[in-house]
């Protein structure tokens, strides 16, 4: 019987995760929109740059994609854990391959239209969010199947921390390299 009662909370957990973060997609990609112009809206404000893009390039993008995608993650497991039952270790798993594979496939589907196939319009740009919609159901498959472990623990959160450092510190001193340099 307690076998039973143990699976039927991870079933329950297993089930507000999905919902959860269906209703995320929509979330953060309503977030993601206004962060676009934040950097303008606020009067180019400095801590305001850190999170918004503050031009076209792809590395600006991608804060389009982190910080909605950590507010929601962090913010989710902060009020519904203990209601929820959400393991901590493989919730932060799952957040940092949402993170990674979204702004990976924002990354690729750039370079797919822009340099292999020669197509830069905005509806490509657009449609690039659909790595929120990829990344979210990734996240949410790797919650549901993956045990929690250190060893896929530690390296997602030092690359989740590392990003969120590198957010600002590329914004203000961006390397030599084409995803960095704005096209306008």
């Amino acid at each position: 019987m307690n076998m039973y009662i143990r699976s039927e909370r991870t079933e329950q957990s297993v089930r507000f995760v999905r919902i959860y973060h269906l209703i995320g997609i929509f979330v953060i990609l309503s977030i993601a929109g206004p962060l676009h112009f934040a950097y303008e809206w606020s009067g180019e404000n400095f801590f305001v740059s850190l999170v918004a893009p503050v031009n076209e390039s792809i590395w600006e993008h991608l804060k389009m994609v982190y910080w909605p995608t950590l507010l929601w993650w962090v913010l989710g497991y902060a009020l519904f854990r203990k209601r929820s039952r959400l393991s901590g270790m493989r919730w932060a798993q799952s957040m940092a391959v949402s993170i990674i594979f979204g702004m990976l496939v924002i990354v690729l589907w750039y370079y797919t239209w822009a340099g292999a196939i020669g197509i830069e319009a905005s509806w490509v740009n657009f449609s690039s969010m659909i790595s929120v919609v990829i990344g979210q159901l990734l996240a949410m498959h790797v919650y549901r199947v993956t045990k929690p472990r250190w060893v896929y623990f530690m390296p997602g959160m030092i690359i989740v921390v590392s990003l969120a450092f590198m957010s600002g510190f590329f914004t203000y001193y961006p390397p030599s390299l084409p995803m960095f340099v704005s096209p306008y």
